[in-house]
């Protein structure tokens, strides 16, 4: 499966990618309002202030020259975590791709690539509610670490999180579902 490093040539297809993963992974769970509200031209502009910025990494994986879905991650940005810590900040696929592999590609590429660069786990935030990926997550290997938060968004909507931890020493395994 074709991985590579994303760049700002990329960020209008990762706005496009996030924004239909997320109307799709989280109806039901955040309002419709806010979903179908989210901004292509936006989101662009924000993944272009990623890149201009550097301090995250983004891996796209492509199926036919298309790039279909990306993990984004770097050192982690939690209180508690040291800088031996990293985190997955972000991982969509187009919906239509789901349950295909591509979802374990990039957590094992995105998970080598951190214990290469010397970090000994690897977390991640997962809403409460999001069910589903709490079971890829914990195919994968991770698991909840007992950390919690509440995202409070500009719009005054609540979000409830779960952190997920993965140690690198033991690395990720095959999910399927994904």
């Amino acid at each position: 499966m074709p991985l590579r490093q994303a760049g700002p040539s990329d960020a209008r297809r990762l706005a496009e990618i996030h924004i239909a993963s997320w109307q799709s992974a989280y109806r039901g769970i955040i309002s419709d309002r806010v979903l179908d509200n989210l901004s292509v031209e936006c989101r662009r502009e924000d993944w272009e202030a990623k890149f201009d910025g550097g301090a995250d990494r983004v891996l796209v994986i492509e199926r036919e020259s298309r790039v279909i879905g990306f993990a984004a991650f770097g050192v982690s940005r939690d209180e508690d975590a040291d800088d031996r810590i990293g985190e997955i900040r972000a991982i969509h696929l187009v919906p239509e791709e789901w349950r295909k592999g591509y979802g374990s590609a990039l957590i094992e590429a995105t998970v080598t690539s951190l214990r290469e660069e010397g970090f000994a786990d690897v977390t991640l935030w997962v809403l409460r509610e999001n069910q589903d990926a709490q079971r890829f997550y914990g195919a994968m290997g991770f698991q909840a670490d007992g950390a919690t938060k509440v995202d409070t968004r500009r719009d005054g909507a609540e979000r409830h999180e779960v952190r997920y931890r993965l140690s690198l020493a033991t690395g990720p395994r095959g999910a399927e579902g994904d």
